[in-house]
């Protein structure tokens, strides 16, 4: 079950999220169904901590094992979607994966932008 609650048409997710950098670069997804992108990641379960919630949505979305984590960012969010408002807590963990992993050569719903604000 995910730590999620509805009420109407707002939302609260507790979301746990990768921060990826590869090449002076921060990986970024979109999901098919929306133009927006976001960082890698996924909503935590009941009972799961946000560091296993990671893991779990790297290998099923990527299969890619993470290596050293670190958490790096506690943000909470407002997003105003068309037909819902979604107030989001996350945490971002800046994580490694191995090098030569496929994730880095993807097309589709995932982009590479200049990395300018995570150092």
């Amino acid at each position: 079950m995910m730590i999620s609650y509805e009420t109407g048409t707002n939302t609260f997710q507790f979301r746990a999220a990768c921060i990826i950098l590869h090449r002076d670069k921060l990986l970024m997804q979109r999901a098919e169904h929306n133009q927006l992108w976001f960082i890698p990641g996924g909503r935590v379960e009941f009972g799961e901590t946000a560091e296993e919630t990671i893991e779990r949505e790297m290998m099923e979305e990527y299969g890619a094992p993470i290596y050293d984590r670190k958490l790096f960012w506690i943000i909470e969010n407002f997003i105003d979607f068309p037909d819902r408002k979604v107030h989001e807590l996350g945490m971002f963990f800046l994580v490694n994966l191995p090098r030569d992993h496929s994730i880095f050569d993807h097309t589709t719903g995932v982009k590479h932008i200049k990395n300018r604000a995570v150092r």
